[in-house]
């Protein structure tokens, strides 16, 4: 595999699981939003085709009908890079009536090619600064939420009843839980 397919599919798998995660999760919202099970199925599936790579079809698949099409350069207009590319050509001979060679003759190769991918490392960069972006965002989105939380409860706990604290403890030994288990009882306000 050439690092084209390997763009070609990254680029496919990402869609078709985006694609998939969209569907999911707006029926999960319309129909499952009640219903548990159905959810996480539902949420399986997406993470079926997250591991699940793009490199065989099925006739029935809606992602088989997507495809990518290659467009033979003779088709291509306005390509820049494409001017600078010398075709290859084939040399002929042509025969005179009495067998002498006259002029060569130089005829393109009509053989389709795939148009010049200049712009794939430029997709490439930016296609992966965007998932950092996104990624880097998203981190930073959670952390604050979590930092908010904490301190809402830090400000709105108020002192835990000595017999809740005695249960959590039994509780505790009883099912060998190693780490200190807190309680916080929050105000109603």
């Amino acid at each position: 595999m050439n690092a084209d397919t390997v763009f070609e599919l990254l680029v496919t798998q990402t869609c078709q699981v985006t694609l998939v995660g969209l569907v999911v999760s707006l029926l999960v919202r319309w129909f499952a939003h009640d219903r548990p099970h159905f959810a996480h199925a539902m949420w399986v599936l997406v993470l079926m085709k997250c591991v699940t790579p793009p490199l065989w079809s099925s006739p029935t698949s809606p992602f088989s009908w997507w495809k990518l099409k290659v467009i033979p350069t003779d088709r291509v207009e306005h390509a820049p890079l494409l001017d600078k590319l010398t075709p290859p050509t084939i040399q002929l001979q042509a025969f005179g009536k009495n067998g002498s060679s006259s002029d060569s003759v130089f005829v393109p190769s009509s053989t389709p090619k795939r148009a010049a991918a200049w712009w794939r490392p430029a997709a490439t960069t930016l296609f992966i600064s965007a998932w950092m972006l996104g990624t880097a965002i998203a981190v930073l989105i959670a952390m604050a939420r979590w930092v908010m939380l904490w301190r809402l409860i830090r400000r709105q706990t108020v002192s835990t009843p000595l017999e809740l604290q005695t249960q959590v403890q039994d509780l505790a030994r009883t099912l060998r839980v190693s780490r200190r288990v807190r309680v916080c009882v929050r105000s109603q306000s």
